[in-house]
């Protein structure tokens, strides 16, 4: 968890603890369909956000998204109606997530999604709307993942990452990423580190992350 670093200090008062704020940023930018630029970042610990009409700076706006002062690993998306999704961390750690339906000038007020969830990422279907959120579970070193189709009210119920024979994949504490492809079949394709292994690997779905298969 990056978003504090905890140090003992002694003084004549004592031994007292003393949070120091981390210095990362996480910078992050997107690019919509229509050619609309979005960027997320981090100031004093806060989730800001800053859009431009055009493909690229000036911004219209910058906002400040988050006023808890524990933020990490913001990430946003775009469904195709429009409606921004951004995920972050928080202390906890914990996942939350908040929407914009004004092209990011303003913010419903952040809920929380994945409990226990550090690492959050999540994907939107470009042929079909399908949402799926996911975020790495530091005490049982899985991944939960929650998934919306379009027109659906909610999220459904978290499950964990499974293998093509129903097992839970295990994972390092680390990033991942998901998307789906532009081909034929529409394969979700997951890039992950799977627990004690050296190097990243590759993973295909056919239905929508409830199974993955390794690429050999």
């Amino acid at each position: 968890m990056a978003v504090a670093i905890h140090t003992r200090e002694t003084s004549h008062q004592g031994v007292v603890e003393v949070t120091q704020r981390p210095t990362a940023l996480y910078p992050r930018n997107y690019e919509d369909r229509f050619g609309s630029y979005y960027e997320t970042f981090l100031r004093d610990s806060n989730v800001r956000f800053r859009r431009s009409f055009y493909t690229s700076p000036p911004f219209a706006w910058e906002v400040q998204v988050t006023t808890t002062a524990d933020a990490a690993f913001p990430w946003a998306y775009i469904l195709p109606w429009r409606r921004i999704v951004l995920l972050f961390e928080r202390t906890g750690p914990n996942i939350y997530v908040s929407y914009s339906d004004s092209e990011g000038e303003t913010w419903e007020t952040p809920v929380l999604s994945i409990a226990g969830g550090s690492k959050p990422y999540g994907a939107v279907s470009p042929f079909d709307g399908t949402e799926i959120i996911a975020a790495f579970i530091s005490a049982t070193g899985k991944i939960g993942m929650r998934r919306r189709y379009a027109g659906a009210a909610a999220y459904e119920a978290q499950v964990n990452l499974k293998d093509n024979a129903g097992a839970d994949l295990l994972f390092e504490d680390d990033t991942f990423s998901f998307w789906q492809a532009y081909e034929g079949p529409a394969r979700w394709l997951l890039h992950a580190h799977i627990q004690g292994e050296s190097a990243t690997s590759t993973w295909w779905s056919g239905d929508d992350m409830t199974s993955l298969t390794r690429f050999v």
